[in-house]
C-alpha cells in the first residue's frame, strides 16, 4: 500500500466512525422523541399480539445494537494504526519496563474514560421511554465486561513480571 492510500483510508475510517457515531447520536435523540409519542397510541399487533411501542423499541434496540457493533469494529481495525502511531511518537520509551507501565497506563487511562461516559450516559438512555432501561443496562453490563477483561490484562501483566523476577532469582540463586 502507498502512503497516500493509507492516509485516504485512516480518513475514511475516521469519517465512518464520526459519522456513524452522529447517526447513531441522532438515533437516540428521535427514539427518546418518538416514543413518548407512540406510547400513548395503545395498539396491540393481532397476528403476534405484541404491543406495537414493544415491536418499535425491539427495531430500535437492533439497529443502535448494530451501529454500536460497528463503530466498535471501525475502532478495532483502526488500533493497530494508533499503536504504531503512538510507538513512533513515544519510540525513545524502549525498555520491558517502561512498556509495561505504559501498559498499565493504557489501562487506566481506558478505565478511566469509560468511567466518565458511564457518568454522561447513563442518564440520558434511561431517560428514553421504554428502552431507556435496556439501554442503560445493557451499557452498564458492556461496561462491567471491559472492566474484567482489563483487570484481567493487569493481573496478566503482574504475573508476568512477578515470574520473570522470580526466574530471575532462581537463575542468580544457581
Amino acid at each position: 500500500m502507498t502512503k497516500e492510500y493509507k492516509k485516504i483510508y485512516l480518513k475514511m475510517s475516521l469519517l465512518r466512525i464520526f459519522s456513524r457515531s452522529f447517526i447513531l447520536l441522532l438515533l437516540i435523540l428521535f427514539s427518546y422523541v418518538i416514543m413518548s409519542y407512540i406510547e400513548q397510541i395503545n395498539l396491540i399487533i393481532p397476528i403476534i399480539n405484541i404491543p406495537l411501542i414493544s415491536l418499535i423499541s425491539i427495531m430500535i434496540l437492533a439497529i443502535i445494537g448494530i451501529m454500536i457493533y460497528r463503530i466498535f469494529y471501525d475502532i478495532l481495525l483502526l488500533l493497530p494504526k494508533f499503536s504504531k502511531i503512538l510507538n513512533i511518537i513515544f519510540k525513545k520509551i524502549n525498555s520491558d519496563f517502561e512498556t509495561t507501565i505504559k501498559r498499565i497506563l493504557y489501562d487506566i487511562i481506558i478505565l478511566i474514560s469509560m468511567i466518565v461516559i458511564l457518568i454522561i450516559l447513563m442518564p440520558l438512555f434511561a431517560k428514553i421511554p421504554f428502552i431507556g432501561i435496556y439501554l442503560s443496562t445493557a451499557l452498564s453490563l458492556l461496561a462491567l465486561a471491559i472492566t474484567i477483561l482489563i483487570f484481567w490484562d493487569l493481573g496478566k501483566i503482574v504475573y508476568n513480571k512477578i515470574e520473570a523476577l522470580a526466574e530471575h532469582i532462581a537463575e542468580k540463586l544457581e
